[in-house]
Formats: structure tokens, sequence, C-alpha cells
């Protein structure tokens, strides 16, 4: 999710798409996750199935993904985070890592 300073124009954003036909809370995690690459306003943002990925794989601290990256670095592993969880691919990634 966005950092604390950031929050409340993220939230009217958020808020606004989801106004939009068709375009649900997942869809529109997702689009913060990935605009963040082109709206600095929106870093850090990770959606909370890559969070859950995150605390799965024990990466990172406190539940939370670190933060080492530089700004809208977090778009990408993010995204790959997010797609392990849809995918539920865990056993496929440590099969992978182990190897």
């Amino acid at each position: 999710m966005p950092c604390a300073g950031r929050q409340r124009p993220v939230a009217a954003l958020r808020r606004l798409l989801r106004k939009m036909p068709g375009l649900g809370k997942a869809a529109v995690d997702s689009f913060c996750q990935d605009m963040q690459l082109l709206w600095t306003e929106l870093y850090p943002f990770a959606e909370p199935r890559a969070l859950r990925a995150a605390r799965r794989l024990r990466l990172g601290g406190r539940g939370r993904p670190r933060r080492q990256l530089p700004a809208g670095g977090t778009a990408a592993p993010a995204a790959a985070l997010a797609q392990i969880e849809r995918q539920d691919g865990y056993t496929l990634l440590t099969r992978r890592l182990s190897a």
C-alpha cells in the first residue's frame, strides 16, 4: 500500500477508479501498482496479493517487502509476487530455486 504521507490522494484516485464500470478492487490495486512507474505519487504501492506472497516467501520484515529499490522500482517485483499469489505458484517457484 502507499506510504502514509500520500494516502489521501491515492485513496481519492482509487475511489474514482472504483466508480468506473467493470473495475473492482483487485483491478484498481493492480492498476495502481503498475502505474507507479509513471505516477510517482503512487510510489511505493504493492497490491495485497504481492504483500501476501512477500510474507509467505519471507521477504522483508514486519510483513512488508523491503524497500531497497529506487522510486518506481517496486512495480516489477510486486507484479511478479502478485502473479505467484494469483497462480499459487509457490511449489513451482521453490522447486526451481532449489534446482
